[in-house]
């Protein structure tokens, strides 16, 4: 380091850099013949990575929560009084009522 003054004269540090040698016997890349990976790296990884079983756990409950909540919209579906309700929500109703009826009639062939 030396140090310099700028126009006003106050102090400042120069940094000097100095140009480094290639090397005599280093091989030359060139970047256009790059081939891509053909497995990107954060997917390399998954087959390896084995979780911990408090995470299986949670995982577990977590997805019988979610079976839960959706059973329990359907039964709030289903049991919905359409008495007082306008045309166009009743029928929104009934289309929905028929599609869990169908698809529960699909899962049970």
């Amino acid at each position: 380091m030396s140090w310099s003054s700028v126009p006003n004269g106050t102090p400042t540090v120069v940094k000097l850099l100095k140009k480094k040698r290639p090397e005599r016997n280093a091989p030359e890349f060139s970047t256009t013949t790059i081939e891509p990976c053909r497995v990107p790296p954060c997917h390399r990884l998954l087959g390896q990575i084995q979780f911990p079983p408090m995470l299986a756990q949670t995982s577990k409950s977590l997805q019988l929560i979610v079976k839960t909540a959706q059973t329990n919209t359907k039964i709030a579906i289903m049991n919905k009084n359409l008495d007082d309700c306008s045309e166009l929500v009743r029928r929104y109703y009934k289309a929905r009522q028929k599609a869990i009826i169908d698809a529960l009639e699909f899962q049970g062939n």
